[in-house]
C-alpha cells in the first residue's frame, strides 16, 4: 500500500491506527514528532464552478470515490457521502457544483516510529493481535483549513431545454462569479427550469439559511470569510506501518481482494443510485407529465428493482467487511450467500425505450415585490390586494425581527426579506418578511 489522502475523520490524530476497510480509528500505533511541511501553509485558493453529470462523478470532487479515497471507508457512515445523495443528481437535470479549499498549513510526523506498546507486538512476531489494536496503516499527516461545497440542481423539463440552458451557462464555468446567480435567474425563467441549492462545508461557520442559488453565494462568501478564523482538519494522510518498521498486515491478500470488491460495490452503489433519482423523478406525480407516455415501461417495477439492487450492493458490501476472504460482487452475493439466497438474481437494467422527456406543464415565474418599509403585519389577514395575490403568488412567512425605533417605523414594517425584490422565482416558492415588534 501506498500512501493515500482521504478525508478527515473524528478520531484520527497524529500517529493514530487506522483500519482502511472501515476508516476506523484504532490505538496510537505510531510516535513521533509533528512538523509543519515547508511551503505548505499560507493558505489560499478560489471558487471554481463545474458540472458534474453523475453521482460518482461528484463523490470524486467530493474525495469519497472509490478512486479518489482509495477505497477507504467506502461502506461507512460519511456526512459528505450523505450529502452527495441528497444532491440527488439524475440525467434529467443539469448539476453544478461549486468547491473551494482553504489550506492553512500541513504537518506531518517526518520520521515516524513504531509506539512502545506496538513495537514489542512486531518485535513478537504477533501480527495478528498487532493489525486488532493498531489496524494496517496509520495518519501520518494533517491538512488544516477547510473545504466548502456547494450543488445547484436545475431541474429542466426536457432533453432540449437541458442542452440550452448548458450552453447558456458554459461562460459562467470556471472562475466562480457572484454574477452566477443573476445569469440562473435570466436562463430558468427562459426555459422554465427549477433550481435546488445545497451545501457542505468543512471548516467556517454558515448561519444563511440555504434555499435559493442568492442563498447559497451568500453561504459561500460568509465561509471565506469565516474559515480563516475557525479552521478544522479536513484531510488526512495515511501510510502504511512498513515505513515504521511495522508489519505488513497479516492475510495481506485476502485484504486486497476485500478492499477490491468494496471498490467494485461502491461504483455499482453510485452508478445505482442515480438510476433510481432518475426513475423516482419519472415517477413523481410532479413530474410524470413532464414524460411522453404509452413506451409500455413499468417505471414503478423498475423503481422497486432498482431499489432492491441498491439493498443488495450494500448487504454485499457489509459481508465483505466482516468475511473479507469470501467477499464476492453483489450478484454472486445474492444468489450463492444472501439469506435467502436468490438463484436467479441479476442487477436491474435501464431499458433503452426509458420515456423521453418532452415537456409539460410550464412553470409560472412571479416577481417578488420589494416588501421593505411596507406594513404587512395587519395586512396578512386583508382581502384587499396585492395582499390576496401575494398569499397566493408565495409561501409567505412573516418573522418577528428586533424592536423598531420611530426613525425605524411602527410595529409590522418590513425591513428585511428574503427572496430581495426584482427576482423571478416560481410560483409557490419561500417568501420571508421580518418585520419591527412592538
Amino acid at each position: 500500500m501506498q500512501q493515500t489522502e482521504v478525508p478527515y475523520r473524528n478520531g484520527f490524530d497524529y500517529g493514530m491506527g487506522v483500519e482502511l476497510a472501515r476508516a476506523d480509528p484504532k490505538a496510537r500505533g505510531v510516535i513521533g514528532e509533528v512538523s509543519a511541511v515547508e511551503g505548505a501553509s499560507g493558505g489560499g485558493g478560489s471558487f471554481k464552478l463545474q458540472r458534474v453529470e453523475t453521482t460518482e462523478e461528484l463523490e470524486t470532487h467530493l474525495g469519497i470515490s472509490a478512486e479518489a479515497s482509495g477505497g477507504v471507508g467506502l461502506f461507512s457512515a460519511s456526512a459528505r457521502f450523505n450529502f452527495a445523495r441528497d444532491c440527488k443528481v439524475r440525467s434529467t437535470s443539469l448539476v453544478l457544483l461549486i468547491t473551494a479549499t482553504e489550506q492553512f498549513g500541513f504537518e506531518q510526523i517526518d520520521e515516524p516510529k513504531l509506539g512502545p506498546e506496538a513495537g514489542p507486538l512486531v518485535a513478537d512476531g504477533n501480527s495478528a493481535l498487532f493489525a486488532e489494536r493498531y489496524g494496517d496503516s496509520f495518519v501520518r499527516g494533517i491538512e488544516k483549513g477547510g473545504q466548502f461545497f456547494g450543488v445547484l440542481r436545475i431541474d429542466t423539463r426536457s432533453d432540449e431545454s437541458r442542452q440550452q440552458v448548458n450552453t447558456e451557462l458554459e461562460g459562467s464555468y470556471g472562475a466562480f462569479s457572484a454574477d452566477l446567480s443573476v445569469n440562473l435567474s435570466v436562463v430558468a425563467r427562459k426555459h422554465e427550469a427549477g433550481i435546488d441549492a445545497l451545501a457542505y462545508w468543512e471548516g467556517g461557520r454558515v448561519t444563511v439559511e440555504i434555499r435559493s442559488p442568492e442563498d447559497l453565494i451568500a453561504a459561500a462568501d460568509q465561509w471565506r470569510d469565516s474559515v480563516q478564523g475557525l479552521p478544522r482538519p479536513y484531510r488526512v494522510t495515511l501510510a502504511p506501518y512498513v515505513i515504521a518498521s511495522g508489519p505488513p498486515p497479516p492475510n495481506a491478500a485476502e485484504l486486497e481482494h476485500q478492499r477490491d470488491v468494496l471498490m467494485r460495490c461502491a461504483k455499482l452503489r453510485s452508478q445505482t443510485i442515480d438510476a433510481l433519482n432518475l426513475l423516482d423523478y419519472m415517477c413523481d406525480r410532479e413530474h410524470s407529465a413532464e414524460f411522453e407516455s404509452g413506451s409500455g415501461v413499468d417505471l414503478a417495477g423498475l423503481q422497486r428493482g432498482v431499489a432492491r439492487d441498491l439493498d443488495v450492493i450494500a448487504s454485499a458490501a457489509a459481508f465483505a467487511l466482516n468475511h473479507p476472504k469470501d467477499a464476492c460482487e453483489p450478484e454472486t452475493f445474492a444468489r450463492t450467500l444472501m439469506s435467502p439466497a436468490d438463484p436467479g438474481y441479476e442487477r436491474t437494467a435501464l431499458p433503452e425505450n426509458l420515456p423521453k422527456q418532452i415537456g409539460g406543464q410550464p412553470i409560472v415565474f412571479v416577481t417578488v415585490p420589494d416588501l421593505i418599509g411596507r406594513a404587512l403585519w395587519d395586512d396578512l389577514r386583508s382581502d384587499q390586494e396585492p395582499y390576496v395575490e401575494m398569499r397566493a403568488n408565495f409561501d409567505w412567512e412573516v418573522i418577528d425581527g428586533v424592536v423598531g425605533t420611530p426613525e425605524q417605523g411602527a410595529y409590522g414594517i418590513v425591513y428585511a426579506q428574503k427572496p430581495p425584490p426584482g427576482v423571478d422565482v416560481p410560483k409557490g416558492s419561500k417568501l420571508s418578511t421580518t418585520v419591527y415588534t412592538e
